[in-house]
């Protein structure tokens, strides 16, 4: 009788080795589709500018794709180049403090 169960224990440890189930071909495939993205941020280094006449930008010039929501306060949002991670530009959010 143990000899058996110790048996079918053996088969089903080797078989489950050799079989892919759904789930392991569904993980590969999300896998391999989030290999191909390349950036999950459209515009995430603000190259890409355009005009605005919203007043809330220096110069009016605001990151394409990108909008802002204020809580509170009216601080100015711009689009700088003397500080950046990647690509050339970054944004700058500036609130005067209360005494400015």
């Amino acid at each position: 009788m143990y000899r058996i169960i110790s048996w079918l224990l053996i088969v089903t440890m080797f078989s489950g080795v050799w079989a892919i189930s759904p789930e392991a071909k569904v993980h590969a495939a999300v896998a391999s589709s989030l290999q191909t993205v390349e950036n999950l941020v459209p515009n995430g280094s603000f190259e890409e500018t355009t005009t605005t006449t919203r007043n809330k930008w220096t110069d009016n010039l605001e990151p394409a794709g990108w909008a802002e929501w204020y809580a509170a306060g009216k601080p100015q949002a711009s689009v700088v180049n003397d500080v950046y991670k990647d690509g050339g530009q970054s944004v700058k959010l500036h609130q005067a403090r209360r005494d400015e």
